[in-house]
């Protein structure tokens, strides 16, 4: 189903209402492991296994030009989603880029470090294979994806191989939730809620110190990331995490884009049939294009 940002909302709304173990089934049941076949219409799909994870490419013989590599939201225990899917094949459509998915294994079945490991494991594969290369690639990612997406970003700067450039929307920075501003803007945020996601953190970091940066990206060292395209809503309580981040960014000299979409709400960035999206899909477009040697060339 294609959701408009006024049917989302409603939707939201009625879920934030549902019992909290109620939510949580209706995500796993909104799992989408293949991108739904409107999609794939037009977009051919492989599909890849390496060391028993799964991923899926999409529009792979554009792979010359650039390719995305998407972490998903999902709170680490649900996940990919349509709207992800989709999001990944406007943004690939737009730039004439690949894209590809990665099903990361997910927490209470698979605790930290299971979804970096899975997603690194992917990356490696892909350079090993040539499928990527040196400034050809980025990493993007939403809500919890996103902070994977950062977490991953400096685990391949460690190795000598980051992305080109990073894409993260709404990323979920602090598993700790503590930000003394976060109270603040609770109430707004139709999304998701505290109670919520003290339950995904649970089954995800497992009993780990959740300042550890790898659980927690707002406590990253960020000397020498590659470039950040940031966008954050004003209606979502990971705002105060986000431009902490922003701050910390700008502090260590960072390239850097940030957009902050007055009203709009958590992982607003991928509901591509609303104007929210299309202007930040139109940002994320110029920054790509900006910055992936293959669209440079």
């Amino acid at each position: 189903m294609k959701l408009n940002m006024k049917t989302t909302r409603l939707l939201l709304r009625f879920f934030s209402k549902m019992p909290v173990w109620l939510y949580e089934f209706a995500l796993k049941q909104a799992r989408s492991l293949e991108p739904p076949k409107r999609l794939t219409q037009n977009r051919p799909v492989d599909k890849g296994n390496v060391n028993g994870v799964n991923y899926v490419w999409i529009n792979k013989e554009r792979a010359q030009n650039g390719v995305v590599i998407q972490a998903h939201g999902g709170g680490y225990t649900a996940g990919p989603f349509e709207a992800t899917w989709e999001w990944l094949c406007v943004l690939t459509d737009i730039t004439q880029t690949a894209g590809v998915m990665v099903d990361y294994r997910k927490g209470g079945t698979a605790p930290y470090p299971a979804a970096p490991n899975d997603m690194e494991c992917v990356i490696e594969h892909l350079k090993e294979t040539a499928e990527i290369r040196p400034g050809n690639w980025s990493i993007a990612g939403d809500s919890a994806g996103g902070g994977l997406a950062l977490v991953l970003t400096k685990r391949q700067l460690d190795k000598g191989f980051p992305p080109s450039c990073v894409i993260a929307l709404s990323p979920f920075m602090n598993l700790a939730l503590d930000h003394p501003e976060t109270q603040k803007y609770e109430p707004l945020d139709i999304s998701v809620s505290r109670k919520l996601l003290s339950r995904s953190v649970a089954k995800y970091a497992n009993g780990q110190d959740l300042s550890n940066p790898e659980l927690s990206p707002v406590n990253l060292d960020v000397a020498d990331f590659p470039p950040v395209s940031l966008c954050a809503g004003t209606h979502e309580m990971f705002l105060p995490d986000i431009r902490a981040f922003k701050e910390k960014l700008e502090s260590a000299g960072v390239e850097l884009e940030y957009h902050e979409e007055l009203g709009a709400i958590h992982a607003y960035a991928i509901i591509v049939n609303s104007d929210e999206s299309r202007r930040s899909i139109s940002s994320h477009t110029k920054f790509l294009k900006k910055h992936l040697v293959g669209l440079t060339a």
